[in-house]
């Protein structure tokens, strides 16, 4: 007879979408969700083109271990390739550490109200979430940190010290120098690169410490797929300062309806406040999906559009104004050309259209103006081919 292991609390994930729709009576694509910490659009280059040699040969096992992939990544870093370690995400890699370096030991966390899942990998690993980082076998440092936003100091610990910089892009710091010195870092394409649904992380460190990691790591845990579109991804890299411009309008915004953001070195916004549920359960009806913390509300930026949408029903809630019309949100992707529509109508006349078609753009702007839409539209397709696929699939 098998043994039933003891007891393990799982990972929470928030509700799906379409859940979340049905329960206040609505579509699934009028729904923007506010609480996953990504951006609003995938990159232009994570379209069908990207994979599909990966695709043709997707009988087939990557025999290098993705050596294309880790080379490009550590040239990006300025670091050698044997110093990188791929993970399904940077959470494959946390629950890695904690087994290799706290396994029956203790882990601590900068700071202590830090990211959820190294909890739950101290638990997958037997060990004890302690308080005091210089007792830990193993201390995370969640550098931006998830959910505060803030931007901790880095301590001297005699445990393993792993910096998480996942959000590290938005605030243009790094602990790779550190690295030489038996730090490790983790990094992930799920947040500045847009690529969550790829899964994508990886880890950068000794090559001493890469091979015990990668020793003990299962073989070939990212899919050739998603290595595709991390590559690809690497060869065109995110430019976050619109977002992170984004980030302080929306802050001072949320400021003038009263909430009180705290400094965010991140894409999110952290808001202390006594009943952050009531706000969660109010915007719902509005098709905004916002996070609820112990004593806090975080809020994802995602672009002016939908950030203004945000503002428009936090209002309409505090007024107690009935939702209206919700805008709807289209996604396309074809062999050539990937785009993205968001539209209400009625509306009043807010238009944004960027293809890289100026005389359709120009068309489509008028269009939409006139008949008093909002609507914004991005796309991107095979220009090399000419402009035929993105108009058509822009129509």
């Amino acid at each position: 007879m098998s043994k039933i292991p003891p007891p393990l609390a799982a990972y929470q994930w928030p509700p799906a979408t379409d859940e979340l729709a049905e329960r206040v009576g609505l579509a699934p694509d009028q729904m923007l969700r506010f609480d996953g910490n990504v951006p609003p659009q995938a990159p232009v280059t994570a379209r069908p083109a990207t994979i599909a040699r990966a695709l043709a040969d997707v009988n087939e096992y990557d025999r290098g271990r993705y050596a294309p992939l880790r080379e490009d990544i550590a040239t990006y870093h300025g670091v050698e390739a044997n110093q990188i370690v791929l993970g399904a995400g940077s959470d494959e890699l946390i629950v890695l550490c904690a087994r290799i370096f706290a396994s029956g030991g203790t882990i601590a966390t900068v700071p202590s109200n830090s990211y959820s899942m190294y909890r739950f990998a101290a638990g997958m690993a037997g060990a004890t979430v302690i308080d005091d980082p210089s007792k830990a076998d193993l201390v995370f440092v969640c550098r931006p940190n998830n959910p505060t936003g803030e931007l901790p100091d880095i301590p001297t610990v005699p445990g393993q010290l792993v910096i998480d910089e996942a959000y590290a892009d938005y605030a243009g710091v790094s602990a790779i120098d550190q690295v030489d010195n038996g730090v490790i870092v983790l990094r992930t394409f799920s947040k500045a690169f847009g690529l969550a649904g790829a899964r994508v992380g990886y880890s950068i460190s000794t090559p001493q410490l890469a091979d015990a990691m990668a020793a003990r790591l299962a073989p070939l845990s990212v899919s050739t797929l998603s290595a595709a579109l991390a590559r690809a991804a690497l060869a065109s890299p995110p430019d976050v300062s619109s977002q992170i411009a984004e980030r302080e309008r929306l802050s001072v915004a949320l400021s003038e309806l009263g909430f009180t953001p705290l400094k965010s070195f991140t894409n999110f916004l952290y808001i202390p406040m006594e009943d952050p549920e009531s706000v969660v359960n109010g915007l719902l009806p509005y098709g905004i999906v916002v996070r609820a913390f112990a004593g806090a509300l975080r809020i994802s930026v995602r672009d002016e559009l939908d950030d203004n949408r945000l503002l428009e029903a936090i209002v309409a809630w505090q007024q107690g104004i009935p939702p209206s019309s919700v805008p709807t949100i289209f996604r396309r992707a074809t062999a050539e050309t990937s785009i993205a529509i968001r539209l209400r109508i009625p509306g009043e006349g807010r238009v944004f259209v960027d293809t890289g078609q100026g005389f359709y753009d120009h068309m489509l702007q008028q269009l939409a103006f006139h008949s008093g839409m909002d609507l914004r539209l991005e796309g991107v397709g095979d220009h090399e081919t000419g402009d035929h696929h993105t108009v058509e699939d822009m129509m």
